[in-house]
């Protein structure tokens, strides 16, 4: 009823994009174990949290595969909406406790090469910094 391109969209909802379940695309899903992760004082939601991260982040890296970008050799979509995500990997390592570049090697690689693009990497808050943020968040919500 609304043409090819809504159905496109609705099909795209439904196979991802580049492969990738357009859910994991959402805020939606890391936003809340990310969150958890640093909010929570109690050690087993902590570590659930870390270990849903961990599990997404390991399902993006799968589909990234051995391609240097998500649509192959070109930097897309997909790497523009997955990219923001590199800024709270220091964050997330520090208050969970384990090491991106163990856990999910190609997917740290994979954002290194897209910080090498000038248009990343003058995008991107400093991982450091977002860190910093978050510790001042969490003084604020008198979580330790």
């Amino acid at each position: 009823m609304l043409g090819p391109s809504a159905d496109k969209m609705c099909q795209m909802n439904i196979d991802g994009v580049g492969g990738i379940p357009i859910f994991l695309l959402s805020p939606r899903v890391i936003y809340p174990a990310g969150r958890m992760l640093g909010t929570s004082s109690d050690h087993e939601v902590k570590e659930a949290s870390k270990k849903e991260l961990i599990e997404i982040f390991k399902v993006l890296e799968g589909e990234l595969g051995d391609k240097p970008y998500y649509g192959g050799d070109t930097f897309g979509f997909v790497d523009v909406a997955l990219i923001p995500y590199y800024s709270f990997f220091h964050t997330f390592e520090t208050l969970g406790n384990f090491i991106f570049e163990a856990e999910c090697p190609k997917l740290v690689s994979w954002a290194k090469r897209c910080m090498q693009k000038t248009s990343v990497s003058k995008s991107l808050c400093d991982q450091h910094k977002v860190y910093e943020v978050v510790l001042e968040l969490k003084k604020k919500l008198g979580v330790e």
